[in-house]
C-alpha cells in the first residue's frame, strides 16, 4: 500500500506589470486543498491503483490509476478539460484516458 497525501495552493499574483518575478506580497491565494490517497497493489492489472472500475458499454474492468480530479493542476481554469477523467489501466498494461461518467466504480 502506498498512502499519498498532498497539500494544494493556487496562487496568483496582481502584479501585470513586473517583467521578472512578482514581489511576494502580490500573491493572493485563490484556492486551497489537501488530497489523500491510498493506492493498492493490484495482482489483475500488475500496477498500484487507487481503484477498479468497469466500462459501462463493454464491461471491460480497469485499474484506476489517477484521478484527474485529484491532480496538482485542478485548481488552474486551463486544467478544466481534464476534470471528470480518470487514467486506467487495463490488464495488457496499456495505459489509457476515460470520462468518469463512462465507467462504473467497484473499489475506489
Amino acid at each position: 500500500m502506498i498512502y499519498t497525501e498532498e497539500a494544494q495552493k493556487y496562487y496568483v499574483s496582481y502584479d501585470t506589470e513586473n517583467k521578472s518575478v512578482p514581489d511576494e506580497d502580490s500573491f493572493s491565494l485563490i484556492n486551497s486543498r489537501t488530497i489523500k490517497q491510498i493506492f493498492n497493489w493490484n495482482e489483475e492489472f500488475k500496477a498500484f491503483v487507487i481503484g477498479v472500475a468497469e466500462d459501462k458499454a463493454t464491461k471491460e474492468k480497469f485499474g484506476v490509476v489517477e484521478d484527474f480530479d485529484n491532480s496538482v493542476y485542478y485548481p488552474i481554469p486551463e486544467y478544466e478539460q481534464f476534470l471528470g477523467k480518470v487514467r486506467v489501466i487495463d490488464k495488457k498494461g496499456n495505459l489509457s484516458v476515460k470520462n468518469k461518467n463512462e465507467l462504473n466504480f467497484i473499489t475506489g
